[in-house]
């Protein structure tokens, strides 16, 4: 959906580090108080704060962002992204505040258990105090995983192999053997907002 500004049109959003959004729209080519048309403008992304200019921004690897349609009425659309491959072993991404949007960085599934521990990141028996990874789904509810401390069950077993692992939260003691879509983005949620450590991603590309 096209529109001359933010208001009814289609909208990708990235977070930025102090929580505001990035505003991009799909411009119908109309700008300014005399709305003249400029067809290099029409079926462009212009940034919401930039007007009259198609965006150069770029939005770096294994970033996530909102695409916001301006109704629930339209028929599904598939969005095509253009852009380098991660290449990497290891990919890192930075998590500057609580509520971070993250995707991610490669071309195929990645497994859950190729985000590993790291020192910062919050353990408990349950999603409750713990770091978490939610992915969206298609009916808008989240997948929810947290970090596991090893203890699992009514008499609070301990298992050194859920320790400092990945487990779904409506599937107790097991590691998850969940991927994260290519092209999919998620939130990380770190239980202690003051925590600094960077998240890793191990390639699942052999």
């Amino acid at each position: 959906m096209k529109a001359k500004t933010q208001v009814g049109a289609d909208q990708i959003q990235i977070r930025q580090p102090d929580s505001s959004y990035k505003i991009y729209f799909m411009c119908n080519g109309i700008y300014g108080k005399k709305n003249t048309y400029d067809e290099a403008l029409d079926g462009q992304w212009v940034r919401a704060d930039d007007l009259a200019v198609v965006t150069t921004d770029t939005i770096a690897n294994g970033t996530g962002f909102w695409f916001i349609r301006p109704t629930e009425t339209f028929e599904p659309i598939t969005i095509t992204v253009a852009g380098g491959v991660e290449a990497l072993d290891v990919s890192t991404k930075e998590l500057p505040q609580q509520y971070n949007i993250v995707a991610n960085p490669y071309p195929v599934d990645l497994p859950v258990t190729n985000i590993p521990y790291a020192s910062g990141m919050v353990t408990a028996k349950t999603q409750v105090g713990a770091d978490q990874i939610q992915v969206r789904q298609a009916d808008s509810s989240y997948k929810i995983y947290f970090m596991c401390n090893g203890i699992y069950g009514k008499k609070n077993t301990y298992s050194a192999d859920l320790d400092q692992k990945w487990v779904r939260a409506d599937d107790l003691a097991v590691v998850t053997p969940d991927t994260i879509p290519a092209g999919s983005g998620f939130w990380y949620i770190k239980a202690d907002p003051s925590a600094d450590f960077v998240l890793t991603f191990n390639s699942p590309v052999k």
